[in-house]
């Protein structure tokens, strides 16, 4: 399997962030009454995330900059919804602050290099 370039891995990212988003919005507009089903969606996304393990030789996984990315603009979505919650709104700001255990359960490397973070 060929590398991706970034413009490929850009494009994924994207996918999987408004997937997690659609299904999270459902969420939070009361069609669903668990956000399981995005922590689920999370959890098979990531599997096409992590880069090549002791199973996954072929596979060169999408470079951590995108990842780092899809965490950075999932933050600021989560953010977003929490910052767009009236006062006694509680349970919707609660409820928004469930996307980041969504983000939990996308690989992100903590050994990333100091100046890399900084730089984004």
């Amino acid at each position: 399997m060929e590398d991706w370039d970034g413009d490929e891995e850009r494009l994924l990212t994207n996918i999987f962030l408004s997937s997690l988003v659609q299904s999270f919005e459902r969420y939070m507009d009361g069609h669903v009454q668990s956000h399981h089903q995005v922590l689920q969606l999370a959890k098979v996304l990531s599997t096409a995330i992590k880069p090549p393990g002791f199973m996954q030789t072929t596979r060169a996984g999408i470079e951590q900059r995108q990842v780092w990315d899809l965490h950075r603009r999932g933050i600021l979505y989560a953010l977003q919804k929490i910052s767009g919650c009236s006062m006694g709104e509680d349970r919707k700001k609660a409820k928004a602050i469930q996307f980041f255990d969504v983000l939990h359960h996308l690989p992100f490397a903590i050994l990333a290099i100091s100046e890399e973070v900084v730089s984004m």
